[in-house]
């Protein structure tokens, strides 16, 4: 539940292309490592915001793009976060991004 409201809100957010699906897993061995598939076929990976920086930027740097349920941060927090996430972040990285919702 806590996934789909994520992309629902990183659409209307404007930080994804809509509509947001649930990756189809082992039917379509592409999305096998997602959880979330936006309108561009981007594949992503949800994550907790609760989850150590570094963990969320371990799953970045082994080439996942990676969707961060900021479910209650304020703008400040999500900002942190996504600014400690990218101090992480290795050239060639996912992409990461802070979903308030």
């Amino acid at each position: 539940m806590a996934e789909a409201q994520t992309g629902q809100a990183a659409v209307a957010n404007g930080q994804v292309d809509g509509p947001v699906r649930r990756a189809l897993g082992a039917a379509d061995g592409r999305e096998a490592d997602g959880d979330l598939i936006d309108g561009s076929q981007t594949v992503w990976d949800h994550k907790d915001h609760s989850m150590p920086a570094a963990a969320i930027a371990k799953a970045a740097n082994d080439g996942e793009n990676v969707m961060v349920d900021g479910h209650g941060m304020s703008q400040t927090d999500a900002d942190a976060l996504h600014q400690d996430i990218g101090s992480q972040l290795k050239p060639g990285a996912g992409r990461v991004i802070v979903v308030r919702r």
